[in-house]
């Protein structure tokens, strides 16, 4: 066999090997287990708005992994076209997050007390020193011993009520970290990433290529385990400020519409009835 012809298959076998990689996520705002028992109250808090903000360079709190409609599947609130995390998004999995782990103080219906939340996530990962690493090491980490991966993403979260009456925003702050190794040639990557980790840690067999469904299934696991710090740092702010939420617990009063052309507000009782004055009996009514 001609060696051009033994290095095109030798190609074509490294490219159907899989490839393996371990992660662990981490958190400086892990969630309580324990479900929150209310503060008090019948009324229930929604999550009715959000503004969102993403800085620096993410593979995956970002967003840029492309899905088909056929990929979105796997998640049912995964939008059809593209990863694309907007605030409807992230709206839709904190009230998910915060009615499943705390039912006595959230809902997603209403009525309910609705909130504001603004998140502002920066972050940054080690790719471009793993990719330096991989080329000065001939391809010997990454293609056949583990090679290091992390990201990390500095939120910072916002939350008040919508009808605040003047109350001021509560504030928070967390990291969260993904820690990883990748091999692409070998199975090493499947070796358990030796740290700890807040949620399971992920090991998968991937080919060359990626697939697809299981980054996308692995990556919106990241993203719920994200929207459960974000509602545990919330809990923790009612609980700190409950001044700054009680206010707002309590339901508005019907606003009046204002008169038009001098009439009175639909909401205004009626004018007392005033009956004309009648003359007095004569003699011949007297019975």
């Amino acid at each position: 066999m001609k060696p051009s012809v033994r290095c095109l298959l030798s190609l074509l076998v490294a490219l159907l090997l899989p490839g393996c990689m371990s992660g662990v996520y981490q958190t400086t705002l892990p969630p309580r287990a324990a479900a929150h028992p209310g503060m008090g109250g019948n009324a229930k808090y929604t999550i009715a708005q959000i503004r969102l903000q993403v800085r620096g360079k993410s593979l995956s709190s970002s967003g840029i992994i492309a899905l088909t409609p056929k990929d979105s599947q796997s998640q049912p609130q995964a939008p059809a076209a593209k990863m694309a995390l907007t605030e409807e998004t992230w709206r839709e999995m904190l009230n998910t997050a915060a009615a499943g782990r705390h039912p006595a103080l959230f809902t997603t219906t209403y009525p309910a007390v609705p909130l504001a939340v603004s998140i502002d996530a920066s972050t940054d990962n080690s790719i471009g020193a793993s990719i330096a690493a991989e080329i000065c090491t001939l391809c010997v980490l990454g293609g056949v011993l583990p090679l290091p991966f992390k990201e990390e993403a500095q939120i910072t979260v916002s939350v008040m009520p919508l009808e605040a009456n003047g109350a001021a925003a509560q504030s928070f702050a967390f990291t969260r970290k993904n820690n990883m190794w990748i091999t692409i040639f070998t199975p090493f990557g499947l070796i358990p990433y030796p740290a700890r980790t807040d949620i399971p840690r992920s090991t998968m067999a991937l080919p060359l290529m990626l697939d697809i469904p299981a980054m996308t299934k692995e990556s919106w696991r990241i993203y719920g385990f994200t929207a459960d710090c974000i509602v545990e740092g919330i809990i923790r702010e009612m609980e700190k400020n409950p001044k700054a939420f009680a206010a707002a617990r309590q339901p508005l009063p019907p606003v009046a519409s204002p008169p038009v052309s001098g009439q009175p507000p639909p909401n205004a009782p009626p004018p007392p009835i005033v009956l004309p004055p009648q003359p007095p009996p004569t003699d011949d009514q007297v019975y």
